[in-house]
């Protein structure tokens, strides 16, 4: 018997906060792209954290909160509420932080692996995603075009530059 696609489609959860119901969602994969062309070294430390069985969501909200709120309206699909986000308690976003990792990444060596490999092919591709953080009309609009001598590209992980997968 066939697999249906609909089977394969993401599964939203319904979590208690702060006493409140709210129905949450994994993150897509190219959601989470998005979010490591940006926020390349947090989330590799996220990645390399949650490997080790070390993940400290206190530690992600306090040094990188813009991140946090991206994922968070990502999780929610609330994109256009980071600002709100970010002014919820600290450990309302600890918890919510934590249930969207949690169904988001419920295997982060699996997907670090396909992440290292899918990035590698990306190196020197220019990226300009859009967050939920960038609310301005203007973060849709291209660069401003610079010299050759004047351009860069950011670096992203390859097999080669991945954290070991142990």
């Amino acid at each position: 018997m066939a697999i249906k696609v609909s089977e394969l489609f993401a599964i939203n959860k319904t979590i208690v906060v702060s006493g409140k119901s709210i129905e949450i969602q994994p993150l897509s994969l190219e959601q989470i792209v998005k979010l490591l062309a940006i926020y390349r070294e947090e989330i590799i430390m996220m990645f390399s954290d949650s490997l080790s069985g070390e993940l400290n969501m206190v530690t992600m909200v306090a040094t990188a909160p813009r991140l946090v709120a991206d994922i968070i309206a990502y999780g929610m699909d609330a994109d256009d509420q980071v600002n709100d986000i970010m002014k919820l308690p600290g450990f309302t976003q600890v918890e919510l932080l934590a249930e969207i990792w949690k169904v988001s990444i419920p295997e982060p060596k699996k997907l670090f692996s396909l992440l290292s490999e899918a990035m590698g092919g990306l190196n020197g591709a220019e990226i300009n995603p859009s967050l939920p953080s960038e609310t301005s009309p203007q973060s849709l609009e291209s660069p401003t075009p610079q010299a050759p001598e004047q351009q860069s590209t950011p670096s992203l992980p390859t097999s080669e530059t991945a954290l070991p997968t142990a």
